[in-house]
C-alpha cells in the first residue's frame, strides 16, 4: 500500500505517491499498438489506475501475473518512465512526471525501465542514444542519478507521480506552468523571428510533395529555415522560445516543445500531413500558444514501405494554402508559380521512391504505381485549382 496519496500541491490534478517494496517489469515487447508490457506494478484502485502508464486517453500497461522477483534496489527513488528510443515518443511519453516529482520529493534518484526498439542495446544511461541523454541532462538527471531496470526487480522505496502529459491527450491543467517555470530560466532566450521548422534533411518519407520549394519561398520571404536534428535540444528549445512566427511541417519536431510552458510560443502554424492525426500535434501546440492555426487542406496520397505509414507521403492544397498563409502569418510568396510547384514536387515523389527503392525498403513495385496515379490525379487537380 503506497504510505501517501493526495492532491499535487501546485497542480491540484495530479495525484502522487510512494511505495515500499514495489515491483517494477521490464518492457517485454516492442513499439507498443496499444499496450506497453511491464513497468510499476500498480493495481486498479483509483490512485494507482491514475499512476499507470496513460495515453490516448486510457491506461495502458499492463504485467505478468507469474513474474518472480529475483533482484531488488535499496534506497529511495523515484519512477521517472520508459525509455523508449524515438525521439518524439520519449519526450511525449517519457519525461512527463519528472518536474512534477522534482517539486514533491526531494529524492533526486531516478529511475527508468527499458524498452527495446530497432535492436538499440541500453545498458546504462551513457548507451542511451545522444538526444535522450541531452533530454534527461536538461532535467539534470544524469550517470550518477539514472538506473536502468532490465529484469523483475522490488524497489526499497518508490515514488511514483502521476504523468503532468500524456500522448495524444497533451497537458494536465497547470502542469504548463511548472513546465514554464522550470524550463524557461535555462534557456538563453533570444528573438529568432520568423521560423520554418522543416523535415527536408531527413531522410526521403513522412513529409509532403513540394517542401523544399516551399521552403525556399519562405526563406526568400525573410523566414529562418530550420533542421532541428542538427541542433541539440536546447538550442531547438530557445529557437521556437525566440520565434514571433513558427511553422512546423508536421512530425516529430513538434514535440521539441514539449518542455516549453504556457505562452512559450508566439504564433505558431502547423501544416498537416495527416488530417486525421491533427489533434495529437495540436494538444501539443496549442496549449503553448498565443495564437494557434492549423493548415488541414492535405491529402495522404499513401506510403510505398511495409508497416511504416507514418513515413507515406502526402499533398497540400496550394489554391488554400497561399490564403491561408497570408492571413495567418502575412506571408504573400509572390514568387509561387504553379508549374514550378509541381516540377519540385514531382522530384520529390522520384527521390523519395528512389532512395527506397535502393535501400529495398519498399513493400512491392504495385505500391509505387498507385502512389505515382494518386500523385498524378492530385498535380493535375492542383494545377486547376492554382492556375
Amino acid at each position: 500500500m503506497p504510505s501517501l496519496g493526495r492532491d499535487h500541491p501546485v497542480v491540484a490534478d495530479l495525484k502522487y505517491a510512494s511505495y515500499q517494496d514495489l515491483p517494477i517489469q521490464p518492457l517485454t515487447e516492442p513499439v507498443p499498438p496499444e499496450v506497453f508490457r511491464g513497468g510499476p506494478v500498480l493495481g486498479t484502485d483509483p490512485l494507482s489506475m491514475s499512476l499507470r502508464h496513460h495515453r490516448e486517453r486510457s491506461v495502458s500497461d499492463g504485467f505478468s501475473e507469474f513474474a518472480i522477483y529475483n533482484n531488488r534496489i535499496d534506497g529511495e527513488w523515484n519512477y521517472a518512465g520508459i525509455v523508449y528510443a524515438h525521439f518524439g515518443h520519449f519526450l511525449a511519453e517519457c519525461v512527463h512526471r519528472i518536474i512534477p516529482t522534482r517539486r514533491i520529493f526531494p529524492c533526486r534518484n531516478w529511475l527508468f525501465v527499458y524498452h527495446h526498439y530497432n535492436d538499440c542495446a541500453v545498458s546504462d544511461f551513457d548507451s542511451l542514444p545522444d538526444y535522450s541523454q541531452e533530454i534527461l541532462n536538461f532535467l539534470e538527471i544524469g550517470p550518477h542519478n539514472f538506473k536502468m531496470i532490465h529484469q523483475n526487480t522490488k524497489v526499497e522505496i518508490a515514488n511514483i507521480v502521476q504523468q503532468g502529459s500524456s500522448f495524444v491527450v497533451g497537458p494536465q491543467p497547470g502542469y504548463l506552468r511548472e513546465l514554464r517555470d522550470f524550463t524557461d530560466p535555462r534557456l538563453d532566450i533570444i528573438p529568432t523571428g520568423r521560423v520554418y521548422v522543416s523535415r527536408t534533411a531527413l531522410p526521403p518519407g513522412g513529409s509532403y510533395l513540394g517542401e523544399k520549394y516551399l521552403e525556399n519561398l519562405l526563406e526568400s520571404e525573410g523566414f529562418t529555415v530550420f533542421h532541428p536534428e542538427k541542433y541539440t535540444f536546447k538550442r531547438q528549445m530557445e529557437m521556437y522560445r525566440g520565434s514571433e512566427v513558427i511553422i512546423f511541417a508536421e512530425g516529430s519536431a513538434c514535440h521539441g516543445t514539449e518542455l516549453l510552458g504556457e505562452g512559450s510560443l508566439e504564433k505558431t502554424i502547423l501544416l498537416t500531413r495527416r488530417p486525421h492525426l491533427s489533434i495529437s500535434f495540436e494538444n501539443i501546440l496549442k496549449p503553448r500558444s498565443n495564437e494557434y492555426y492549423q493548415f488541414l487542406d492535405t491529402e495522404y496520397l499513401g506510403c510505398i514501405i511495409s508497416d511504416r505509414g507514418w513515413l507515406g507521403m502526402s499533398i497540400m492544397d496550394w489554391s488554400k494554402l497561399l490564403p491561408f498563409l497570408y492571413e495567418t502569418a502575412n506571408v504573400k510568396l509572390e514568387k509561387f508559380r504553379p508549374d514550378e510547384y509541381i516540377s519540385a514536387a514531382r522530384a520529390d515523389l522520384r527521390e523519395y521512391i528512389e532512395y527506397h527503392r535502393l535501400n529495398s525498403n519498399m513493400a512491392d513495385e504495385s505500391t509505387v504505381e498507385e502512389l505515382e496515379a494518386a500523385a498524378e490525379r492530385a498535380f493535375e487537380r492542383a494545377l486547376q485549382g492554382i492556375s
